[in-house]
């Protein structure tokens, strides 16, 4: 089995910490890469009536994102993309938990930390990866590198002993990359619940979630 694997977050990783940026998640969206050109069909048929029907929503290179959508636009976003054959999974941090050098020092500690945890649970989904494709959105190297965090979640993937696996890794603009859309979609409105949780309904109804990891899972949230 070849499995696609997009990767994006929502919320900073900063030592500033205020009711709205406690939390810091990362969502992986997944799919076998025999599903890749519809599942990419049909989040660009989702966005198009978005650019359609709001056009101020939509950045200079003509991309939805979530941060610029109310909520009524991110749960028609959600549901009607959540058709596609994709599994989402997500881990999300309490920064007021996580140890203050963790946040104030190498950023690139608690990034790379966060997405080995998530791969786990992709090994754990999926039977018998002989292919897996990382993809991280371009922006992403504003939060941490682009070697160390492939190298980082390559290492703890062997470390598991998925040797027979063979893993690639590929940075791209989101813009034109759905699965990094998709990624960028569900981090938003996950975290978002964490930090306001009383706008739940959205996140209550996400399709195709499979596991939400919270770190450090112990005080998380106290």
């Amino acid at each position: 089995m070849e499995i696609d694997a997009f990767l994006d977050e929502s919320g900073s990783i900063t030592n500033k910490l205020s009711s709205s940026c406690r939390y810091f998640t990362i969502v992986v969206a997944c799919m076998d890469h025999g599903d890749f050109f519809n599942v990419n069909r049909t989040v660009k048929r989702t966005e198009l009536k978005i650019i359609k029907d709001f056009p101020s929503v939509v950045t200079e290179k003509r991309e939805v994102k979530a941060a610029n959508l109310v909520p009524f636009q991110k749960e028609y976003v959600v549901r009607k993309i959540g058709e596609a054959p994709f599994q989402t999974f997500s881990i999300v941090a309490d920064l007021k938990k996580v140890e203050e050098r963790l946040r104030d020092g190498d950023k690139n500690i608690l990034y790379n930390f966060m997405a080995k945890y998530l791969f786990q649970d992709v090994f754990g989904f999926y039977a018998d990866i002989s292919k897996l494709h990382i993809y991280f959105d371009n922006r992403t190297v504003k939060v941490t590198s682009r070697d160390t965090i492939f190298n980082y979640i390559k290492s703890s993937i062997l470390e598991r002993g998925y040797y027979s696996t063979d893993i690639q890794g590929s940075f791209v603009e989101s813009e034109n990359c759905p699965g990094v859309r998709i990624a960028d979609h569900y981090s938003n409105i996950i975290n978002r619940f964490y930090n306001h949780p009383q706008n739940d309904f959205i996140y209550k109804n996400l399709q195709n979630y499979q596991h939400e990891q919270h770190f450090p899972n112990r005080y998380f949230g106290s």
